[in-house]
């Protein structure tokens, strides 16, 4: 049903916007997401594994911010605030698009396992770059 509404949407909105010259845009509308809240309540279990998930993403968000503001020193924290703003904002675009185009030219499941597997070797980059990270155990500032 949600994959069908989608096709609908990229046939129709795909012809506009070979004719307009678009070249990014969603697909999703009410009507896909209505689709979607069937689908999500048809599966119960998928309800539990949402909340687990944006629980977690939200203690990963306290975590950071909290970090962000003990660790940067206070002459720097205007300008490290604003340039975090703008990362933090444009993530998600930028995911987005990026994993519509892979999906695109390669599928939607080589899609979500490449972008699982960059995850954690952002993680492992991280935690070879920047050793400190690995060592950290409590959110305060250094030398307290």
């Amino acid at each position: 049903m949600f994959a069908n509404r989608l096709q609908k949407n990229l046939k129709q909105l795909g012809k506009w916007a070979r004719r307009e010259g678009v070249e990014c845009y969603r697909l999703y509308d009410a009507e896909a997401v209505a689709e979607y809240e069937k689908v999500r309540q048809a599966e119960p279990d998928n309800q539990d594994a949402l909340l687990l998930l944006g629980a977690l993403d939200n203690i990963s968000v306290v975590i950071r911010n909290t970090l962000f503001l003990l660790w940067t020193p206070d002459e720097l924290r205007g300008r490290v605030s604003a340039v975090n703003s703008v990362f933090i904002s444009l993530s998600n675009q930028m995911g987005s698009f990026e994993s519509g185009t892979v999906a695109q030219f390669f599928g939607p499941i080589f899609s979500v396992v490449s972008g699982g597997v960059g995850t954690i070797l952002v993680v492992i980059i991280v935690a070879l770059v920047w050793p400190e990270i690995r060592r950290l155990e409590r959110l305060s500032p250094k030398g307290e």
